[in-house]
């Protein structure tokens, strides 16, 4: 049963505006410790964790090629909208397509970067509603955990800025992933 790690980004408003992306990446649990080992590496002693936003074209580059040689998946989820809804209901829209699609592949364990209490609750809401719909498996459990903690989710992270950059126009990040790793795009 794949673990899967979930990192989410909006992409740029002026040249993509109303988008929101999920990026998961999912692994066998028994790749899981390599592979946290190798990200690990990514982090600079300056900064808590390995960071899309926060890394220059170099690193982002290094970060896509670690990313691409882990032994993992990669499920993106694009959700658009009119600029004018609020951002949170198409991360909601997105979300919801990512577990379902985790349900049909038989996804139970899903770690999200924690967004603080109140949005965590709101996700465990979220995610409890939906599961009185039938959308998603009795079985399937979120889990929030602080960023700089899971090197996994850096993964996620990595995933989600090479999906924007191909949306604006620089696609040699994603293809880098693309080359070596099954990637599904809803």
């Amino acid at each position: 049963m794949p673990l899967a790690f979930v990192d989410e980004s909006e992409s740029q408003p002026s040249k993509d505006p109303g988008v929101y992306i999920l990026a998961a990446v999912l692994l066998d649990p028994a790749d899981a410790a390599d592979a946290r080992d190798t990200l690990r590496r990514l982090r600079t002693r300056r900064v808590a964790k390995a960071h899309w936003h926060d890394a220059d074209q170099s690193l982002r580059e290094r970060m896509v090629h670690v990313v691409a040689a882990l032994p993992l998946d990669i499920c993106i989820v694009t959700h658009t909208d009119d600029v004018a809804t609020r951002s949170e209901r198409r991360r909601r829209h997105a979300l919801r397509t990512l577990l379902m699609h985790f349900r049909a592949q038989g996804v139970d364990h899903i770690a999200l970067e924690s967004r603080g209490a109140i949005s965590d609750r709101r996700d465990i809401a979220f995610m409890n509603g939906i599961r009185s719909q039938r959308l998603v498996a009795p079985e399937q459990r979120i889990e929030h955990i602080p960023g700089p903690e899971e090197p996994l989710l850096w993964a996620a992270d990595i995933v989600a800025g090479a999906t924007v950059q191909h949306r604006v126009g620089a696609p040699q990040y994603l293809k880098t992933l693309t080359a070596t790793t099954r990637v599904t795009l809803l």
